[in-house]
């Protein structure tokens, strides 16, 4: 569970305030926002997952 919250708060950091700034740019609603980065979420949680059962 601690890697599933490592992965959220590492999208949160990197990639969720990356493509919140760029769609508040652009004027984009909330729901595209997390369709573009809903994917990165997604992949950042696995991967803290598998980073830590490898541990």
């Amino acid at each position: 569970m601690s890697g599933a919250l490592l992965g959220l708060f590492m999208w949160l950091g990197f990639c969720g305030f990356a493509f919140a700034a760029n769609h508040a740019f652009l004027g984009h609603r909330m729901p595209r926002w997390f369709y573009n980065s809903g994917p990165y979420l997604l992949g950042l949680i696995v991967q803290g997952m598998i980073l830590d059962a490898w541990q």
